[in-house]
């Protein structure tokens, strides 16, 4: 059966924005004469030319709205279980999905998916599903107690904004306002009792004021954060360079390694091909035109999740408002879009809750009565 469709707006400019990122960092790789692994971090922004078909798909298909909030409940309390697993069962330090992926990314994804379990349960409150609204707040709770477990430092940076938003989402929703400020009490609880037992975790955050100081009194750049100031700054002066398409993907670990003649320094700088930070990276790597466009990749899901709160569909509205924090906060410290996990999830995520909440928005709207002249 022949079925006709049509992207709105913030759909195909989103789209356009994916399409302009994947094709910059192609123009910048043949600028640069295709340097040794330009091509690796090429094929992560291919993964965003997935957004159109997946739209349509998703418009053409009868998505059920209930089926992705159940997929993030089920998401979230795998996250928590692996976790827990990975580390009191199998005594591993930080939990990291049995080595699939790095605790940073683990615990990124985590909090993200805990925030959303929170949303979902709000959702199945208001459709009165009582059994999925409770299995959400479980999710909330094992994806929240994953984050922890990861020893994520990164992920904690995100927690002030996406528990703001609840704050905001909970003022807005105050018929709720009880089940969810008991839920916030509860997690301040779980996450302290999880942080007293968890001594590698708390050892970290220790650890960030001595590597600052370590690395601007001692110059010591082998610490984790000492390696990223060192790679921050190294990308700032190479954008300097070469400011508008930059130096090309896959240059930045040479220019790494011929910014010192530490030998030690090299050998903590051969693990790494990126700066740490999505902006500074794609500034050194692709220049002011490529960051132009990286930018309107957050920024025009973020105009439209503003767009659903102004239409009263805010539940989409803070769920898409929360994931473009939670990405854009993620890529101050590493990097979200050079990661293939990264990529993929920002792919599916983004533009399902971009379909879902106009979806959304249509059915409130036809479900508005019409307003007529009284019968004399």
């Amino acid at each position: 059966r022949k079925q006709t469709f049509e992207l709105n707006n913030y759909q195909r400019g989103f789209f356009i924005s994916c399409a302009a990122v994947f094709l910059v960092s192609l123009l910048s790789l043949i600028w640069a004469g295709f340097p040794a692994g330009g091509g690796q971090e090429i094929e992560k922004y291919l993964r965003l030319l997935l957004v159109y078909p997946f739209m349509v798909l998703l418009i053409l298909g009868r998505t059920k709205q209930n089926w992705f909030w159940v997929s993030i409940a089920i998401a979230s309390i795998l996250a928590g279980a692996i976790s827990a697993v990975n580390v009191y069962i199998y005594d591993q330090p930080r939990a990291d999905a049995f080595g699939e992926l790095s605790p940073i990314y683990f615990g990124n994804y985590c909090i993200l998916f805990s925030y959303l379990s929170f949303l979902g349960f709000y959702w199945f409150q208001k459709k009165q599903q009582q059994i999925w609204s409770w299995l959400s707040l479980i999710g909330t709770f094992s994806a929240f107690i994953g984050m922890t477990l990861s020893g994520s430092r990164a992920s904690v940076s995100s927690l002030p904004i996406l528990a703001l938003l609840i704050v905001i989402y909970l003022f807005l929703n105050r018929k709720f306002i009880l089940i969810g400020v008991f839920a916030l009490i509860l997690s301040i609880i779980l996450t302290s009792a999880i942080l007293s037992e968890s001594t590698h975790f708390k050892s970290r955050l220790e650890l960030i004021p001595q590597e600052i100081d370590s690395y601007f009194l001692e110059g010591d750049r082998t610490t984790s954060v000492g390696l990223r100031l060192y790679m921050w700054d190294t990308a700032w002066q190479g954008f300097l360079q070469k400011p508008w398409l930059g130096h090309g993907p896959g240059n930045f670990k040479n220019m790494l390694l011929e910014s010192t003649q530490n030998e030690s320094d090299k050998q903590a700088f051969m693990q790494h091909s990126h700066a740490h930070n999505e902006y500074l990276h794609t500034l050194v790597t692709k220049g002011i035109v490529g960051l132009v466009f990286f930018l309107s990749l957050l920024a025009i899901p973020a105009v439209a999740a503003f767009s659903f709160c102004a239409k009263k569909e805010s539940i989409y509205g803070f769920a898409l408002i929360g994931t473009i924090a939670g990405f854009s906060i993620f890529s101050l410290t590493d990097m979200t879009f050079m990661r293939g996990s990264g990529a993929t999830l920002f792919t599916f995520l983004v533009p399902t809750l971009l379909v879902l909440g106009f979806k959304q928005s249509s059915i409130n709207t036809q479900k508005k009565p019409e307003h007529s002249l009284p019968n004399p």
